[in-house]
């Protein structure tokens, strides 16, 4: 007798258990991200500059990138750019589809590491955390370099070293610490297994190879084989150590940030509930022997101490805007760990507390740390409110109101703003004037190059204070033979925009 015929519906092959939870939090990152993105303007300068540049590296044909940025996320802005012909969409969609990338991964990773119920809270735990949900709406580059270093986990989880090390080598063109973090982590995996020589190898040559094509390029264009070296020094003189009397103090400096960094701002950017419970998990993926959950483990520590050795010799005080940005890699390393630890701790209990009790603590620990995230979430929005809104809106009016013949001094914000198109405005930086000996010798200069509108920053960085330290008062400013008329300033940030007039006033025509 013959067996019956499946029906179609159980002939139907049924989509794979992740799919359900990727599906779903994808479709919550998504809605949430769009919601955040009209409302954020940006988490400083760089979000702009790098309209810019991605313009820039599609002018010049592909072929010229910024030695201390790396050239990857500006490459795949400028493809996009040349297919969507719109520099902040470009950019934009580059940092939301690598942001929707990482909570993916991280979804997949912690489903290989611990199941179902891991795979849920890793993805609940990320996808409304404030780094990495903000920056994705933006034009900053570290949502790609996280998917990456995901990617580069994923694929040594299955073995795949070659893969592995060539995704380490993209998210290397895209932040040159990926050599310091996932460098050690393939050495050792790849050593856990035989046959060791082969595997190490592997994951060897196309780092080495992809580290020795960039510096090859960074000598023939940029005159200079240490890529590293200058943003490295910037960073350092740019933080407090240059203070410190001795080094007994600046050791002690460095302690001071890296334990505020570690004790309040990790907890408070991540929800207290993801360093704990990754914390707790620490020892069981170390223990666990070779595979991808002790890599996990490797990583997490690696791009941890990365991050806080940064504040150890950096030194920028720890409330550092700086610090957000660079504490994105590490989102959602913690997140698999701490959900992989949850995890665990769950099936522990099963059994000797009652469902009620545990779904209750589960609901207590993901809302609280969804609300930290949220609060952190509204206060970086109202910075971008204060700080970079005003400076966008007179950039908006600048490019709306004043001629493309009129020659300006601009920088930050509308600088970038300007340049995320071809245009012919003839524009200086505070940087490309030689410092004068006073009023006249600016307002001579102003006059010979026929400036017209002039922004002075408070920021000593941009040069303004060095050049011309007395445009801070505002108002009217007679520099010689020209005038500097006030018409608009924002004093939280620091800037005020002034119309170059000659001095004295044409005299009215008769009639």
């Amino acid at each position: 007798m013959s067996s019956p015929q499946a029906s179609p519906a159980s002939q139907r092959r049924r989509l794979p258990g992740w799919a359900s939870a990727v599906g779903a939090l994808c479709l919550l990152g998504l809605a949430w991200r769009l919601w955040l993105m009209p409302r954020y303007y940006g988490w400083e300068e760089s979000d702009y500059g790098n309209l810019a540049m991605a313009r820039g590296v599609l002018e010049s044909g592909f072929t010229q990138y910024d030695m201390n940025h790396l050239p990857l996320y500006y490459g795949l802005s400028a493809l996009v750019l040349a297919v969507v012909g719109d520099t902040v969409l470009a950019t934009h969609l580059v940092s939301l589809v690598s942001g929707m990338a990482a909570i993916v991964l991280v979804v997949l990773i912690a489903w290989r590491l611990a199941g179902r119920e891991a795979a849920w809270l890793a993805g609940l735990l990320v996808v409304f955390q404030p780094e990495l949900a903000l920056y994705s709406t933006s034009a900053l580059r570290e949502p790609l370099y996280a998917a990456l270093l995901l990617g580069s986990l994923a694929a040594l989880g299955r073995e795949r070293l070659v893969a592995a090390s060539a995704l380490t080598v993209l998210a290397f063109l895209v932040r040159f610490d990926a050599l310091v973090i996932m460098g050690p982590v393939l050495v050792v995996h790849a050593s856990g297994r035989t046959p060791r020589p082969r595997r190490a190898i592997a994951v060897l040559l196309p780092l080495l190879l992809g580290v020795a094509l960039w510096s090859t390029y960074c000598h023939f264009m940029h005159g200079i084989w240490r890529f590293w070296e200058h943003s490295v020094t910037v960073n350092l003189e740019t933080g407090l150590g240059e203070e410190a009397g001795g080094w007994l103090e600046w050791m002690a400096n460095g302690a001071r940030v890296s334990m505020a960094l570690g004790l309040r701002v990790l907890p408070t950017h991540l929800g207290f509930v993801l360093p704990i419970a990754g914390l707790a998990a620490l020892p069981g993926l170390v223990a666990s022997g070779h595979g991808a959950r002790r890599s996990l483990a490797l990583v997490l520590v690696l791009i941890t101490g990365f991050w806080l050795a940064i504040g150890f010799t950096g030194q920028h005080e720890p409330g550092h805007n700086l610090y957000w940005k660079w504490l994105l890699p590490l989102v959602p390393f913690w997140g698999i760990a701490a959900a992989v630890g949850v995890a665990g701790a769950l099936a522990r209990l099963r059994g000797r507390l009652p469902a009620l009790a545990l779904g209750a603590l589960l609901l207590v620990g993901l809302g609280s740390a969804w609300l930290q995230q949220l609060d952190e979430t509204r206060r970086q929005i109202a910075v971008s409110e204060q700080l970079y809104k005003p400076q966008l809106l007179l950039a908006q009016r600048i490019e709306a109101e004043i001629p493309e013949s009129a020659t300006m001094i601009l920088d930050n914000i509308p600088a970038c703003w300007l340049g995320r198109v071809v245009h012919p405005r003839s524009l200086w930086t505070w940087m490309d004037i030689p410092v004068p000996a006073g009023r006249a010798e600016l307002g001579a200069w102003l006059e010979d190059q026929e400036v017209r509108y002039v922004l002075w920053f408070r920021e000593e960085w941009t040069q303004a204070p060095v050049v011309a330290p007395w445009l801070a008062g505002g108002g009217s400013q007679r520099l010689g033979s020209v005038i500097l008329e006030e018409l608009d300033r924002e004093d939280e940030y620091g800037w005020i925009w002034y119309r170059v007039d000659p001095w004295p006033p044409p005299a009215p025509s008769a009639r």
